[in-house]
């Protein structure tokens, strides 16, 4: 993906208009609205403990599976800006329209991608849906640049939540290249299997659904060797970003589990949970 840009777009027409503004007297923050529904407004609880992080690294670098693995253990919910665009797609997404729907796959065909401030329309919706207010989130795929950095600080000003936690998932390429060839992924869900480090129960199949995996095409490895050389010169600035302003951990993760019990340990001390 180019600077200030993320794959699978979505069209301009159903960016929200800066004219819909409502003031939250509560928290004393701006919180923009559509023309019908507030994203977050007073009439939502919003409990101070609920974590909020986020997670980058390299493609391939295991990112879904250790959002999911945060998500099921602490009850966050997993927001991935892939899993946004590709519901858009399926009409079940957060905007249900079926122009809007075959324009965003016509895009995704055609293999253009999304402009910052369209994927800023949809990450802002997410975030302050209710159920993201109320169990907290982990984000996966935003930011890809400072740019979306520096959006996303001002998206989470505006709706009165904050970003507590990065957590940079640093992983060998050759363990990237030879996770990416194993990855399956079952689409409706977006959940993430790897037939080296995590496999499903059975062969093929999702442990939830029991329905078929696929392996997606930009799988292969000299696809994935230019996606990590693109995506270096995004990540790095990110990750410095973070960095500077203390927010930044760094998850040596040869496996999965391995760096799921580094992230793990940290958000322990951040949210005690019962069950870990």
């Amino acid at each position: 993906e180019g600077e200030g840009y993320t794959r699978l777009p979505t069209p301009a027409f159903i960016m929200l208009s800066s004219r819909h503004a409502t003031v939250v007297s509560r928290t004393l923050t701006s919180a923009r609205t559509s023309a019908s529904t507030p994203f977050w407004s007073a009439t939502h609880t919003r409990p101070m403990s609920s974590l909020r992080v986020a997670v980058v690294g390299l493609p391939g670098g295991g990112k879904g599976t250790q959002c999911s693995m945060i998500a099921r253990d602490f009850g966050l919910l997993p927001i991935s800006t892939g899993n946004l665009l590709r519901d858009i797609i399926r009409g079940e997404g957060i905007v249900k329209d079926e122009s809007v729907r075959k324009e965003v796959a016509d895009i995704i065909d055609r293999g253009d991608l999304v402009p910052d401030e369209m994927m800023t329309t949809i990450v802002r919706k997410a975030l302050a849906a209710n159920e993201s207010v109320e169990k907290g989130w982990v984000l996966d795929g935003y930011p890809r640049s400072t740019a979306q950095a520096e959006t996303l600080s001002e998206i989470l000003q505006d709706i009165g939540q904050s970003l507590q936690k990065v957590f940079y998932i640093d992983v060998p390429e050759d363990v990237i290249l030879q996770r990416v060839s194993g990855r399956r992924i079952h689409e409706p869900s977006g959940r993430v299997y790897n037939v080296h480090f995590n496999p499903p129960k059975e062969e093929g199949k999702d442990d939830e659904t029991g329905e078929s995996l696929i392996q997606r095409p930009d799988d292969e490895p000299d696809t994935v060797k230019a996606r990590i050389e693109k995506y270096k010169e995004q990540t790095v600035p990110v990750i410095k970003y973070y960095e500077k302003k203390g927010k930044l951990a760094t998850i040596p993760s040869p496996t999965s589990p391995e760096g799921y019990e580094v992230i793990k340990a940290l958000l322990v001390t951040m949210k005690p949970h019962p069950n870990l």
